[in-house]
């Protein structure tokens, strides 16, 4: 879908016919070897799509189906809301559906009023997109506040999109003169941001465990963030709404 169209008159939607039979031949190997759950990223669903696009979703997802019942299929849209999208991607014969609730954590609550009964929601309350802590009580509230409408047995808890865009271990970083203790205190990298979604399943599985001291801990690095001067201002420059074209000058 985000392939690009150089030749004039060329439709890349056109490409769909020879396309669909690769990734049929590529989930029936993983049928074989005992796949249980696929996920399809679908960043392109928070784009603004052609009545042709909306078609081939719907024709797409209809075959997979088809062909392979007992697959259990995510998709997982992330980088903005679904906005007019979200009837179409709750249409989908998939089974679970996956929210950027970082980017867009208004969309929540339509798509819980709408969720089909069959469909799983994951919940992506750990940003994949900087390195900074989780809020884990903030992520916490949106969590029960799923559970209240659809129960606890149709949420997965997630990062916000796939964790390439953060490096890989806060652990590796030993120079102290680069990472001063107290701002490295308050970062989360990638390998940091999986426990952050580990430690969320178990704050909200066990509920007594709020008062366990990774929890206590990390709300009090995060207290004392908020109050340190520079805090707003690194939390504002995180979230420009500007677009690229524009910052890339000011940087």
């Amino acid at each position: 879908m985000l392939g690009k169209e150089k030749e004039p008159g060329f439709d890349r939607l056109d490409l769909i016919d020879q396309l669909l039979p690769v990734y049929l031949e590529i989930l029936a190997g993983l049928d074989a070897a005992g796949a249980e759950w696929i996920q399809f990223d679908e960043p392109f669903l928070s784009m603004d799509l052609s009545p042709k696009a909306r078609e081939v979703y719907s024709w797409v997802y209809a075959k997979i189906r088809k062909e392979f019942p007992l697959l259990k299929i995510l998709i997982a849209t992330y980088f903005g809301g679904l906005r007019e999208n979200l009837p179409l991607a709750l249409s989908l014969p998939v089974c679970a559906l996956h929210l950027d609730l970082i980017r867009c954590p208004e969309q929540l609550e339509e798509a819980l009023d709408q969720l089909p009964e069959d469909m799983t929601l994951s919940l992506g309350l750990v940003d994949g997109r900087n390195i900074w802590k989780n809020d884990l009580q903030h992520s916490l509230n949106i969590i029960h506040q799923a559970n209240q409408k659809i129960g606890d047995d149709r949420i997965m808890i997630s990062p916000s999109c796939s964790l390439l865009h953060v490096p890989h271990d806060l652990e590796a970083e030993n120079n102290e003169q680069q990472f001063l203790s107290e701002i490295k205190a308050w970062m989360a990298f990638a390998r940091q941001k999986i426990g952050e979604v580990s430690l969320l399943k178990q704050l909200f599985s066990h509920p007594e465990n709020h008062r366990t001291c990774k929890f206590s801990v990390k709300n009090k690095i995060l207290s004392a963030a908020d109050r340190h001067p520079n805090w707003s201002k690194i939390r504002k420059l995180s979230k420009r709404p500007m677009p690229f074209g524009m910052r890339m000058p000011i940087g």
